[in-house]
Order: structure tokens, then sequence, then C-alpha cells
């Protein structure tokens, strides 16, 4: 179901309480990915099966058109509108970012040998620029007819990309909890966020603006930088404006200490409930094959 909210007093609220569009896909293979574009005229769902349903609403009625997209071979696990709502781009652990033509449903370019282990996805950076990892710790940029315009390397594991402005600045999440960011149009490393907590960041925001950030750590605390501060002073504290959901329910689970793309992951955790009094410690081992079959697990805990 998707429906129209409108902005109201400062609140999100519901236009309608019918939906603007709603599908059901039931009798259809499992949807693993969603995504609608700018201006609402698409939705598009990648499936079980590797392929994506691209539907196209009638604003005038609720029905919509649908087409089928297939090409990858492997799953989808991300799905991105261009700004204009032109093209669409889904990416895949067969390696590949396909881009469709939403118009005519037709492929208009494919990127090959992306790196995806990370799954970081292939973005728009604006109406005709892509962006996509290259490397664990590189990222390039592409045009439509698939030429390389640029290629960077953080020197850090990548975890996340999110462009920014318009497509000239993109914002990088490494593996050491920063988030540095860089000039695209004038290729070049613009500063850094340093890292807000000793939780993991498992997500972040930037305003319409780009005046400052909400960052989302594991322990359940969203942080807020004043962009232009940090950037100048990279000391800086953030404002801690979200606690953690809940004081009573304390729980600390330990990340994987062993983990290979094709091996053994060891993990072990702890957690501890004040009332009623719970303590627990766990011990998980599961061995992880990706090379050349579809991602599955082995496991004892």
């Amino acid at each position: 179901f998707v429906y129209n909210l409108e902005l109201k007093d400062g609140k999100l609220t519901l236009t309608s309480q019918q939906p603007y569009f709603s599908i059901n896909m039931s009798n259809r293979r499992n949807i693993s990915q969603v995504a609608f574009s700018e201006n609402s005229d698409y939705i598009a769902l990648a499936m079980e099966d590797n392929s994506i349903n691209l539907f196209f609403k009638l604003r005038i009625s609720k029905q919509a058109f649908s087409k089928k997209l297939s090409g990858h071979w492997s799953s989808i696990y991300n799905l991105g509108f261009s700004k204009d709502s032109k093209y669409l781009v889904s990416t895949s652990s067969d390696g590949t970012a396909m881009v469709w033509d939403c118009g005519n449903s037709n492929q208009k370019l494919i990127l090959r040998n992306i790196y995806t282990e990370n799954q970081v996805p292939a973005l728009f950076l604006n109406n005709s620029n892509i962006i996509c990892c290259d490397s664990e710790s590189s990222f390039a940029v592409y045009n439509l007819n698939g030429e390389k315009q640029l290629s960077i390397n953080t020197l850090n594991k990548i975890r996340m990309i999110k462009p920014m402005l318009t497509g000239r600045y993109v914002s990088i999440l490494t593996d050491e909890n920063e988030i540095q960011i860089y000039d695209i149009s004038n290729n070049k490393w613009i500063g850094y966020i340093p890292k807000c907590s000793a939780s993991m960041v498992t997500d972040y925001q930037f305003n319409k603006d780009c005046t400052y950030i909400l960052i989302g750590t594991q322990d359940g605390c969203i942080y807020k930088y004043v962009l232009a501060e940090v950037l100048l002073h990279p000391n800086e504290k953030p404002k801690k404006i979200i606690k953690e959901t809940s004081e009573l329910n304390k729980i600390q689970t330990a990340r994987p200490v062993i983990e290979g793309r094709n091996s053994l992951v060891l993990s072990a955790g702890a957690s501890y409930l004040q009332s009623p009094f719970l303590f627990s410690l766990n011990l998980d081992a599961q061995f992880r094959y990706r090379k050349k079959l579809e991602p599955f697990f082995l496991g004892i805990g």
C-alpha cells in the first residue's frame, strides 16, 4: 500500500485513509526490495526470482500498468530512481548494476564487475551520473554511457554511500564509524564527521539543505551534528537527541570476532534484564559460503 502524506502544523498526516496505490502480490514470489519515484508515478518491486516489477501509476484512477524487467541472475539488494524519475537502477549480488528506462522498460546500461561484497548499492548522484563501489575501499562515478568519470580510494572499507546536494557532494560511511565527505565536481576530500559513539553506526541522514546530520547507532541513540561546525572543528561533540529506548532493559551483544567473506563466523553475546532478573550467555558459529551459489548458512548455537 502507498499512502499520500502532507505536512500540517509541522506534522505528517494522511490526506486520505484510502491508499494512493495498492497491489496484491500474494500470488507471486516474495518481494525483497521496494522503491518509489519522487514524482510518485513509479513503484518498483524486486522479487525473489531476481526480476523486477515496475508499476506506472495512473494519477486519474487507481489503475497501474506493470512491466517485468529481467536480467539479473542473483538476488537484487537495492533499487533506486533518478531524481527526474526517468531511470531506475538495480544492484545485484551477481556483481552488476543495471539502469532501466522507466518510459519504455528497456535496459539503458549495465555496469559489470562492480564490488558487491559489502552490499553497498549503486545510486544516482543526479539525473546523469551513477556512483558505486569498485573495490572494498574505493568508489567510482559513471555516466549513463557507462564511461567512468572518476575513482577515489577512501583507504577504509566502505559501509554506506549517500549523495548530497544535487550530486556535487557524496558522503561515505567507513568501517571506522567515520563519515567522509567528498566534492565530486572537484575530485577532492573536504572533511569528515568523526565517530560519535563506541556503538556501530546503523544509518545516517542529512536534512534537505545539508546543514545538519542525524546519526543513528546500534545502542538505540540518535546524534545530531551541525555540519559546518563539525567539518571545521572535528573534535566538536554531537548532541544526543534520543537516548536508549529503555533504561530498564539493557542488552549488550558483542560483534562477530571472526568474519570472512566465505568462511567461519563466530559471535558471542551477553544480556542482562533488571526486572525480572535474567542473565544469559550465548555462542554462535556459522559457516558462510557465497561464491558460486545463492548465500546459505550452516550454524550451531
